[in-house]
């Protein structure tokens, strides 16, 4: 079904046609939703609803399904991942809690229904939740690219004991050295960067 015989004929060897849908990539975006300290990390909850929105459209545009799962919320939800301009406004009304089309679920980790095999997930979030670091995790560990985006910029706290500062910074790191390391991938998303400058920082192989 696939030959292309009067390109095959014409061109004297095998042409075979390839539709966009046999290319496309199942692209789930998590956002963290969990209730964030006054300040800084509750500003960053903008940042992460920007970021999976500009995702989801990167993504539809190329012709890949997304979706979406929103953690750490009182009813965290998820929409599978789709095609077309529809699905796009289908995550908006997810990602806001407005509509009806999403479904909700309990507990802290994303189902498996709504992350397809394979697929690939771009998470935002501040990274303040151990649960949603728990959740990333266990997506990678089932076999999933995993990307999440730091949208925290800053420290979220007030003060300016240097000592403090510095046993932040040092844990922030480790934190990310120990996500690392279990297959997350990690990229902080400073104020001046736009989101593909940050993305672009990924290996090849993961960008690929």
């Amino acid at each position: 079904r696939t030959v292309n015989w009067p390109v095959s004929a014409r061109r004297g060897s095998l042409h075979v046609t390839q539709r966009l849908t046999d290319r496309s990539v199942d692209v789930v975006v998590m956002v963290d939703l969990s209730g964030q300290p006054p300040g800084p990390a509750s500003t960053a909850t903008q940042r992460a609803v920007e970021g999976a929105v500009q995702v989801v459209q990167s993504a539809l545009r190329n012709g890949d399904r997304a979706g979406v799962v929103g953690l750490g919320g009182r009813q965290p939800r998820w929409l599978g991942p789709d095609i077309g301009q529809r699905q796009f406004y289908r995550v908006l009304d997810t990602v806001l809690g407005t509509g009806a089309g999403y479904q909700t679920m309990t507990g802290t980790l994303a189902p498996r229904t709504a992350i397809p095999p394979g697929a690939v997930v771009v998470a935002f979030s501040t990274l303040l939740e151990s649960d949603f670091g728990l959740a990333l995790t266990d997506l990678s560990e089932r076999g999933h690219v995993v990307v999440v985006v730091d949208v925290l910029q800053g420290r979220p706290f007030a003060g300016q004991d240097p000592l403090l500062g510095l046993r932040w910074d040092l844990q922030r790191s480790a934190m990310y050295r120990n996500l690392r390391t279990v297959g997350v991938n990690v990229l902080a998303w400073p104020e001046d960067v736009t989101l593909d400058q940050v993305m672009r920082l990924l290996p090849a192989a993961v960008r690929r």
